[in-house]
């Protein structure tokens, strides 16, 4: 299930995000960056060395947690709101729209080992919102950690989802408190407002930023649909799903995202 949280006043969010535009630039570049800076700051054992995997799979559109309600989401946006936004944000939303109806998609999955993972669990302060899930998957322009970190989760997080038209990524994290695993399983993609249901949202728009899971915008705890089995984990570390994953470099994408690294 996505939620979209609604604005209580007559606030907008446009197509044209500046945390996806950033890394548009060089998309592979920034992805590799990005991911591997982030694993280093969560080596788990510091005498090991820490380990990223990349794999690209094509999965059938049923493998994709919640794409059909994506797909309503965008033919509404395509529909009655892209009339709003620029000459090439209207390309953008058709091909987004394209990637939402396709019967199957690549998926760049990204895991890293000896990590660990994005806790779920508030730092010292015992703010909610302080926990590196919570930095990574809900807040904006905070980073949190040591400025001697080589990356801590700032505005980097939104490398992943310049590689898609789908704009669209899917977390898996698994950590251990006093022996014991836990884990968390979540979606996020960032769109455009909409009005998809206006009689449910008191006539507002709701936000662009949409998350895949549990009820109050939280994680699920553990995958209770086989479909979605391949995001789960069974030990410490993250795993970072990219939907619709897309680049110019076509088949070259692995020794250009090594050379990087």
């Amino acid at each position: 299930m996505w939620t979209f949280d609604v604005y209580n006043k007559k606030n907008y969010d446009g197509w044209n995000d500046p945390s996806i535009t950033t890394f548009k630039a060089n998309i592979l570049k920034s992805l590799a960056r990005e991911i591997i800076q982030n694993s280093i700051d969560a080596r788990d054992n510091k005498n090991s060395p820490v380990v990223v995997k990349f794999k690209l799979q094509n999965f059938n559109r049923d493998m994709i947690p919640g794409l059909d309600e994506l797909q309503q989401r965008m033919e509404h946006i395509d529909k009655y709101d892209s009339k709003n936004e620029g000459v090439s944000q209207q390309l953008d939303i058709k091909e987004t729209l394209k990637h939402s109806k396709a019967k199957n998609l690549p998926v760049l999955i990204i895991e890293d080992e000896n990590t660990t993972g994005l806790k779920d669990t508030d730092g010292a302060t015992g703010y909610h919102g302080n926990s590196t899930y919570e930095r990574f998957m809900h807040s904006s322009g905070s980073s949190g950690g040591s400025q001697k970190r080589a990356g801590s989760h700032g505005i980097g997080k939104a490398a992943p989802f310049a590689s898609t038209p789908l704009r669209t990524i899917y977390v898996g994290s698994m950590w251990y408190e006093d022996g014991e695993p836990k884990s968390l399983y979540q979606g996020k993609t960032i769109l455009m407002s909409t009005k998809l249901d206006p009689k449910d949202n008191n006539g507002y728009a709701s936000m662009g930023t949409g998350f895949w899971g549990d009820d109050n915008l939280e994680p699920f705890r553990k995958i209770n649909d086989k479909r979605f089995v391949w995001l789960e984990r069974s030990n410490g570390g993250t795993t970072i799903a990219i939907a619709g994953f897309k680049t110019t470099a076509d088949r070259e994408w692995m020794p250009i995202i090594a050379g990087y690294i």
